[in-house]
């Protein structure tokens, strides 16, 4: 250590430490008054010692110069916590550089001091670790001579090191920053953590056999031997029943102890029907694979969608490719990164990929599909993923086979449809807010929903108005309006033709359904989106039912309120909607008639009970009264509030009670089963995280209640004579052969509700009818 020509040599030095105590004792000084006795708490530790844990970031900050002590601020507290949470006790903690680095001091003069201080290496590796945490790019660049990736690439993957076997991993102060993406540090710790215990898995290299037809019989003889077989296929685009469909290059196929993987060449594919058929399947995605294997008539058996699984471990909707998941659990290598130097862009086709190399890429996916199986099965949520994700998965599978009719020439026709929706959402905005505003516009947007509506401004985002920064407002009902503008908007011009490329040539559509899309389990679209259209569009007209058959659609009134009843255990509520109407009395179980009743009057009830509904959403879920009033009007704000308040007495309660849970668990979990993880809670997150916890509570079982009324109707199709089609928030529509056989589908869909929640509260259904998804009764 030469700290004299170090750059950083005028800096404190703070030396590494272990957690490992060997004595404690209290030390008494005299204080300025001899008759006060200062007493101060001493700690020896064990710095010398044999750990297997080595946490080595990059350079003191400002609290542990201050404190004299490694890691000891908020990321080195956040640290903490983790390892405490994975059952880490004894670990040793230490700094690349023992000074701390000075603002402004460049790559330069950074590699200089780790240079010239004292050698790190040396340290780590006299106290023994099993396993090096490296926070951050400094640790990881000094312990490692092979830089191909960065960290964000290995994702937790444990990689040989100068030090032994190493953990690179984003430093703790990132995700202060960033709190959404903290999973993935704890995932990649846990994930290195398994190093101590033996059970760390790094998969080889596969063996490949190319399947031909002098081998064909020997290779499925070989497959027949298993109970569960992996599957994944390569194809030449993403869209099987579209206009111009893709089609499938070849099959990878595997089987226990998924050390070797079978290409199947695209004609060849047929003959392993049967197996296909009949065998556990084991896929990733397994919705994208199966639609590829029906339309060359084979009916795969999907039993398990690791996508799905890992989905249950961590329900954001992002970070479940196959190649990331793999990284973390299996130590692999990013095997896709040779492949994309022929592909020009992100939509290329992989014919463009040589033969051989695709090979190599497919053998890859489908032994590693197989393996994730048995590494993630021990954590998945046996529940949520066994009762309601694979069974929901295998009716979307075939619904997105089966397809809907459409009006091709209607269809032509929905582009001045979209202009008129817009100027609806428009003219609906105005109503709200009394202005009028561009949705495009992001200065008009700006200054509406954080100067006018007052919403928090995010500490990431900052005052935007982009996707991402509103996404956590659309459930306001201006913000919800200002995106479904956008959208429309941007598909406006290319509508039709995007619509109609995923048009099948028989002039169906094929939407594909995801069920992992969102924290709280809600279902998306894409190919072609149609959640999103609007309960009162024309484009509904565009829909159509089989020949001579009709569309049925049933949704749950009230869905989102009664289940905040449930869970708050509000008896008040419970009470209004348990209520029966009257001759005297019609509406006494609506709750938002009757607060606006007790507002404005019998006579204008009915004309503001939206109004009222948006206070009692409002104060559900936590806006401030600028907020409401902007949205409702100053005239009769505060005893508007004073009644909503009334009505529902447990709001704040609840409120209260989601939020302590968040804070001393780090989870919420629904009525049904889902799980919603906060794992990192800082000072500016705790807004959006009591308002997202508190809509979790009451988003995520509406949603799963309609995902199991609609599983309720798949099993019995037959016998009603009905197909479904998708579940839009609290509705679902269907294709029926007889509108006669709605009065005994409310009946057993509401009983059905009614058990689903013990009978804690009913939840009624309305029906309804059309000859197209508008429900119109008859052409226009």
């Amino acid at each position: 250590m030469i700290c004299k020509d170090c750059p950083f040599n005028k800096g404190t030095k703070v030396r590494g430490e272990g957690s490992r105590i060997l004595r404690e004792w209290v030390e008494e000084t005299e204080g300025s008054n001899s008759s006060i006795k200062l007493r101060t708490n001493r700690v020896e530790r064990d710095n010398e010692g044999q750990y297997d844990v080595v946490v080595v970031a990059m350079a003191p900050a400002r609290e542990e110069v201050r404190e004299g002590r490694v890691l000891i601020g908020i990321s080195g507290q956040t640290l903490r916590g983790v390892l405490k949470q994975l059952g880490v006790e004894e670990f040793y903690l230490c700094n690349v550089l023992l000074c701390p680095i000075p603002d402004g001091s460049s790559d330069f003069e950074i590699q200089k001091a780790v240079d010239l201080c004292r050698n790190v290496i040396t340290e780590v590796k006299e106290r023994k670790p099993k396993l090096v945490i490296a926070l951050g790019d400094l640790p990881y660049r000094t312990f490692t001579e092979n830089l191909d990736y960065t960290i964000t690439e290995l994702g937790g993957r444990v990689i040989p090191s100068k030090v032994g076997p190493l953990v690179p991993l984003p430093h703790p102060a990132y995700y202060l920053r960033n709190p959404n993406d903290f999973f993935d540090f704890i995932e990649g710790m846990r994930s290195g953590l398994k190093v101590l215990n033996g059970t760390y898995v790094q998969v080889d290299t596969p063996e490949l056999v190319v399947v031909t037809p002098d081998n064909l019989d020997e290779v499925r003889n070989d497959l027949d031997k298993a109970d569960e077989l992996a599957v994944d296929l390569e194809t030449s685009g993403f869209h099987p029943y579209a206009w111009d469909p893709a089609y499938i290059l070849e099959m990878g196929i595997s089987r226990p102890p998924y050390n070797k993987a079978y290409i199947v060449t695209s004609e060849l594919i047929p003959e392993f029907k049967r197996l296909l058929e009949e065998k556990d399947g084991v896929y990733w995605n397994g919705s994208f694979d199966a639609s590829f294997l029906k339309v060359i008539g084979i009916n795969p058996k999907v039993s398990f969608d690791g996508m799905l699984a890992h989905y249950t471990m961590d329900e954001r909707g992002y970070g479940h490719g196959l190649k990331k998941v793999a990284g973390l659990y299996l130590g692999c290598e990013d095997w896709e990164k040779n492949i994309k130097q022929y592909l020009p862009t992100e939509n290329s086709s992989y014919e463009l990929i040589p033969t051989h190399i695709r090979y190599q890429y497919l053998s890859k996916d489908v032994t590693r599909t197989g393996l994730l199986k048995g590494v993630l099965t021990p954590d998945i949520n046996q529940k949520i993923f066994n009762e309601l994700l694979m069974p929901a998965c295998r009716m979307f599978i075939d619904i997105e086979h089966h397809g809907q009719r459409i009006n091709p020439v209607l269809l032509m026709e929905m582009e001045p449809v979209l202009t008129q929706d817009m100027e609806k959402i428009e003219q609906e905005i105005y109503d709200l807010t009394k202005d009028w505003i561009n949705p495009n516009s992001p200065k008009q947007v700006k200054e509406l929903v954080y100067g006018k509506m007052h919403l928090p401004i995010d500490p990431y985002f900052g005052a935007s108005t982009s996707k991402d920064a509103l996404a956590p407002y659309k459930d306001d009902p201006v913000v919800s309006r200002i995106i479904n503008y956008r959208q429309f908007s941007k598909m406006r011009g290319a509508y039709v033709m995007n619509f109609a490329k995923y048009t099948s040539r028989e002039f169906r559509i094929h939407p594909k359904i995801n069920l992992w899309r969102a924290v709280s389990g809600r279902l998306s679209s894409e190919d072609p989106s149609i959640m999103n259209i609007k309960s009162d569009s024309r484009l509904k007209e565009v829909f159509l039912p089989e020949v001579g058959h009709v569309l049925g659609t049933g949704d749950i009134k009230g869905n989102e309120l009664r289940w905040y009843g449930i869970n708050a255990r509000d008896e008040e509520l419970l009470a209004i909607f348990n209520s029966q109407p009257t001759e005297e009395e019609p509406r006494a179980n609506d709750p938002h008639y009757l607060v606006s009743r007790a507002a404005y009057g019998e006579e204008k009830a009915d004309e503001l009970r939206t109004p009222a509904k948006a206070v009692v959403f409002g104060r559900l879920y936590g806006r401030g009264k600028k907020s409401i009033e902007y949205q409702v009007g100053s005239g009769n704000i505060e005893k508007l509030m004073e009644i909503v308040d009334s009505f529902f007495p447990a709001i704040q309660r609840f409120r209260q009670e989601v939020f302590a849970q968040v804070k001393e668990h780090g989870y919420l979990e629904s009525y049904f089963g889902r799980k919603r993880r906060f794992p990192l809670l800082t000072r500016d997150n705790k807004h959006n995280v009591e308002r997202e916890a508190v809509n979790f509570m009451q988003q995520s079982p509406g949603s799963d209640l309609m995902l199991y009324n609609m599983l309720n109707i798949w099993e019995n199709r037959e016998k009603w004579g009905v197909f479904p089609f998708w579940p839009v928030h609290d509705s679902i529509t269907w294709d029926m052969e007889d509108k006669g056989i709605l009065p005994e589908m409310q009946k057993v869909l509401e009983e059905y509700s009614y058990e689903m929640v013990d009978h804690k509260l009913f939840f009624p259904w309305d029906m309804d009818w059309g000859i197209n998804w508008a429900m119109h009764k008859e052409k226009k």
